[in-house]
C-alpha cells in the first residue's frame, strides 16, 4: 500500500510538471497574440492618420491653386481681415461696390492661413 502512494505521488508531481508547462506555453501564446494584435491597431491607426493628413494637405492645396488661378478674393474690411500691406503695390489692392462695402484683396497664401485659424478654433484641426 505505501507503494502505490509513492508511485501515485510521483506520477502526481509529473503531472503538476505538464501543467506548468502547458500553462507558461500557453501564456507566452496568449501575450504573442496580444503583441501582434496591439502592433496591427497601431500600424492600422498610421496608415489612416496619414491617409487623413494627406487627404488634408491635397484639399488645402487644391483650394490654393483654385485661389491663385483667379488671383486672389476680395473680401469685406473688417477686423479679421485688414488690407495686406505686402500688397500695397497692387493698384486695385481695396475697392469698393457700388453700395459702399469696402472690400480688400487677399492673397491665397492669407486666405489659407485664415482658413486653418478658424479651423484650428471651431474644430481643434490644425493644417
Amino acid at each position: 500500500m505505501e507503494q502505490r502512494t509513492w508511485v501515485h505521488l510521483i506520477e502526481l508531481k509529473g503531472l503538476k510538471a505538464h501543467f506548468y508547462v502547458l500553462m507558461t506555453l500557453w501564456a507566452f501564446t496568449i501575450c504573442g497574440l496580444l503583441w501582434w494584435d496591439i502592433s496591427d491597431i497601431r500600424e492600422g491607426t498610421r496608415r489612416r492618420a496619414s491617409f487623413v493628413a494627406n487627404a488634408h494637405f491635397d484639399k488645402d492645396q487644391a483650394f490654393r491653386l483654385w485661389a491663385t488661378s483667379h488671383g486672389g478674393v476680395y473680401v469685406p474690411i473688417d477686423d479679421k481681415t485688414r488690407p495686406n500691406p505686402h500688397l500695397g503695390q497692387i493698384e486695385e489692392r481695396d475697392i469698393s461696390t457700388p453700395s459702399g462695402v469696402k472690400l480688400t484683396l487677399m492673397n491665397p497664401a492669407y486666405m489659407l492661413r485664415q482658413l486653418h485659424e478658424e479651423s484650428d478654433g471651431l474644430y481643434g484641426v490644425k493644417g
